[in-house]
């Protein structure tokens, strides 16, 4: 039975190669003191990693990156001291733990005088973070450092002569995080925010933050956003998700990661300022939301964006999540079509409940989510926050509804209204804010990668924060600017003249000093990479095309044309300058899946590149009960139950239970989505006149018809033998049981995803029973007595004793039914007449709303 899976959380790769915090320029004291660069006299703390199989990730929380050790080391003391004649002291630690790829330094008491400094480096002083100083003290003295890349990390204290007073520094807890992350990479294809598909998010992209923070004794992540407030002041609110922090012992642990991107598509992670810590405002559980305030603005260096926010509870359209998943850097995805309600209650993993109408829901056209991403920003297409992701799976994303979460009031906490409108002037939406000082941020895209030379490509600048001057620069320089463009166009048009590959840069200045800066590379020469798109994967489902529209690049202008041989499958119509429509032909019907394809021919000055696709409609041939594949019994080939539809009278197994033998799942209590992609199978019953079958490959659900033929099931006219959707509450495999059927009769069984249209593939094995057997392995033994019988035989087990009728069927050693009815219990016992049946061995089937059961009688 499929279940829903909370996505839980957030943004991770863990290590950045260089990172910071607020802090202040400069270098370890001993590096510039000769006598003190040696690190080997230093005293080191070696820390042990637990075995990470003893770490148990609980579903419905973040994911765990580490584990906290708790302690209490003064630095002062544990550390080694020298004095600085006329300077003032230094004192130094080294801290290791072999087996970590962080180290993570949590000051429980951090109070540091003025022009004092802390620095963390390594041995090789490769990597060096700092310096930390006064302005990083803390109202509650609790600092915590940013996860230091590595196996080990020197700690580095200087405090000057003549401080305004002592400072104090105890290590209240060291993480270590784990060798290897506890979860391989998962989720669908990732989009990283720089490629040029993510042009329009490029200032929304500047609110959202990788977040990590301890819960219990582990260091865990999840992702946020900055998000404004109607005095459009700056002030550091933070959006994320109820299950990723709602104490305020998480808050304060909050590290929040700036800019964790990567440059260009493809390019390399960069500097991650930091912020720590954070006060809890409000958390709810409903919509899965928690707004904490930051204990530090974030500076201008940092280029923080301010959400706007739309509380209005409307569904639109081009929708763009921005998110850090697990083990990666922020990635896109975008949702074209319009987004819905949750027109049901959502029941999470943990058996928390969400109500109608508190989330939306969202199929992702391009990109997706996955663990890590839970509590990352939804945003419309004004750059506006509507909701933060809450959950979901691989197909669905769940985001709790801003609107919902604006205005719910949980117990001892103020509403998000309250901050975010703190003035009540009553707005239900904000535009996004950022500090006029904010450090520009270069971003260009052009639509090729390989050109035509000699032929005009436009440049297009999306930079954000301005106001800023523009300087392209071109390498090797035999390259003109076209259509009046210049080096400080924002748009420039330019003209490659070389056989080679250029790399492209953009400057942005203020008073001519270069603050940001990004470069593409562009392949000039005679071959052009011609592309098609179409918003949709190449397998449809044919019960669903109608028409498709793709879009080809890599070429200013383009011929479209059929393959040969699928002139009777589709046409094309409404062709633009690199656009068209793909419709079916409605007089076409295929028995089965089919394909067609198309030729491509783009065109750039003098060159020119063909590309052929294919798209494959999946049809499943028994997908209506009149084509249902009849099977052999033993276990059948593989099969698919994707694209399949509901047929017109298809009956519906009951709903009662997930577990029973005579019933499929109520997935989402409503008796709606029941049925949704199914297929059908039928066989011919043996001799023996019993059958079990089961399925494995996917987690699905099968029903077992008993009729004269397929149409009298869609006229109603059948009984269900047997209906199964979950062997166990752990075992999602159906089964059914031991069922009577009458040898050489057909029979039919329905199969379909559960949890309401999942689709995949699965296997159907169909296994009969020997009139002989005693086979106890899948059905309940009875008592049967006296053995052997004379004219009277009776059965009894302990779990008649509350059944009032139970069915039987019994047959004989060559599997013809001697006889069936249904019988009246009395006291956990039925009685049977044998007066007529011949010596022998015979197999007795009963079944009850429950359960099937089987044994064996002798006749005298």
């Amino acid at each position: 039975m499929y279940r829903l899976l909370i996505l839980l959380l957030s943004c991770l790769t863990l290590f950045a190669p260089s990172y910071s915090q607020i802090a202040e320029p400069g270098v370890p004291v001993s590096v510039r003191l000769p006598d003190l660069k040696s690190t080997s006299k230093i005293p080191k703390i070696t820390l042990d990693m637990p075995e990470t199989g003893s770490f148990n990730q609980q579903e419905g929380s973040p994911v765990r990156y580490g584990i906290y050790s708790d302690t209490l080391i003064n630095l002062k003391s544990t550390g080694k001291i020298d004095i600085i004649p006329g300077a003032g002291k230094i004192w130094r630690l080294l801290i290791s733990s072999p087996e970590a790829r962080s180290i993570q330094v949590v000051f429980s008491t951090f109070q540091i005088p003025v022009n004092a400094r802390l620095f963390l480096y390594d041995t090789d002083m490769k990597r060096i973070a700092g310096a930390f100083t006064s302005r990083n003290n803390q109202t509650d003295s609790v600092f915590t450092i940013a996860d230091f890349e590595g196996n080990h990390v020197i700690l580095e204290y200087f405090e000057p002569e003549n401080a305004e007073f002592i400072g104090k520094l105890i290590i209240g807890s060291l993480g270590q995080a784990f060798s290897e992350p506890l979860f391989p990479e998962a989720g669908p294809g990732f989009i990283n925010i720089n490629c040029p598909i993510g042009k329009d998010a490029q200032l929304a992209k500047h609110s959202v933050c990788k977040m990590s923070f301890r819960s219990g004794s582990y260091q865990v992540t999840c992702s946020g956003a900055l998000i404004n407030n109607t005095e459009n002041d700056g002030k550091p609110y933070f959006l994320t998700a109820n299950h990723c922090i709602s104490t305020q012992a998480e808050a304060t642990s909050l590290v929040t990661y700036f800019n964790f991107e990567v440059a260009g598509c493809n390019g390399e992670l960069g500097t991650t300022p930091t912020l720590t810590g954070a006060t809890l405002l409000v958390t709810g559980q409903p919509s899965d939301f928690t707004l904490l305030l930051l204990n530090s603005t974030p500076p201008a260096n940092y280029q923080p964006f301010y959400g706007g926010w739309d509380a209005n509870n409307e569904p639109v359209d081009h929708v763009t999540g921005i998110h850090v998943p697990f083990n990666e850097t922020k990635k896109i995805s975008i949702e074209y079509d319009s987004i819905y309600s949750n027109p049901i209650s959502v029941t999470w993993d943990d058996d928390s409940r969400s109500p109608i109408g508190s989330h939306w829901i969202i199929g992702f056209d391009d990109g997706g989510t996955s663990q890590g991403s839970s509590g990352s920003p939804l945003f419309n297409s004004l750059n506006q926050i509507i909701g933060q992701l809450h959950g979901g799976d691989d197909e669905m994303a769940y985001y709790g509804k801003l609107s919902y979460s604006y205005t719910y009031k949980a117990s001892n906490y103020h509403t998000m209204r309250h901050y975010l409108d703190p003035d009540s002037t009553g707005v239900t939406s904000m535009p996004g804010y950022f500090p006029s000082n904010n450090v520009p941020d270069a971003f260009f895209t052009t639509r090729f990668e390989n050109v035509c030379h000699n032929a005009p490509i436009a440049f297009n600048d999306y930079s954000v924060f301005g106001p800023y001057e523009r300087e392209w620069t071109i390498f090797p320089a035999t390259y003109v600017f076209g259509e009046g463009t210049s080096g400080s166009s924002e748009n420039p048009v330019i003209e490659f003249m070389q056989d080679t590959t250029y790399t492209i840069s953009l400057n942005l200045l203020v008073e001519n000093v270069i603050l940001s800066t990004e470069t593409l590379n562009i392949k000039s020469g005679e071959n052009i990479n011609l592309s098609v798109s179409s918003g949709t994967s190449a397998e449809l489902c044919d019960c669903d095309f109608e028409s498709i529209e793709l879009t080809a690049d890599g070429g200013d202008n383009f011929e479209w044309s059929i393959l040969p041989g699928d002139e009777n499958k589709i046409t094309l119509s409404n062709a633009t300058a690199n656009k068209i429509t793909v419709s079916r032909v409605p007089v076409y019907e295929a028995d089965s899946s089919y394909t067609f394809g198309l030729r491509v021919i783009g065109f750039q000055a003098a060159c020119y590149d063909t590309v052929n696709i294919t798209y494959n409609l999946i049809r499943q041939v028994n997908d209506d009960i009149e084509n249902a594949i009849e099977l052999d019994y033993g276990i059948s080939d593989y099969y698919s139950n994707i694209c399949a539809t509901i047929q017109e009278g298809e009956p519906i197994p009951p709903f009662v239970s997930c577990t029973t033998q005579n019933s499929w799942c109520n997935e989402y209590g409503t008796g709606k989505d029941i049925v949704e992609n199914s297929v059908w199978f039928r066989f011919i019953a043996s001799i023996t006149g019993i059958v079990s079958i089961s399925s494995t490959g996917m987690d699905n659900q099968i029903a077992l018809y008993e009729a004269n033929s397929y149409q009298s099931i869609l006229n109603g006219d059948y009984t269900i033998l047997g209906a199964n959707d979950d062997r166990s509450d752990a075992d999602y495999r159906p089964l059914i049981v031991n069922e009577a059927v009458h040898p050489g009769d057909t029979y039919w069984i329905q199969v379909d995803g559960s949890g309401g249209g999942l689709e995949d593939d699965f296997y159907i094995n169909i296994t009969e029973k020997a009139a002989t057997s005693t086979d106890n392995n899948e059905a309940r033994r009875m008592n049967v007595y006296p053995q052997p019988a004379n004219d009277r035989v009776f059965i009894s087990h302990p779990d008649w004793l509350n059944t009032l009728r139970v069915e039987i069927a019994v047959f004989n050693s060559a599997g013809i039914v001697v006889t069936r009815s249904a019988i009246e219990t009395w006291n956990g016992t039925i009685s049977v007449n044998t007066s007529d049946w011949a010596p022998g061995v015979y197999i007795a089937a009963v079944r009850t709303k429950d359960n099937r059961y089987v044994a064996q009688i002798i006749k005298r």
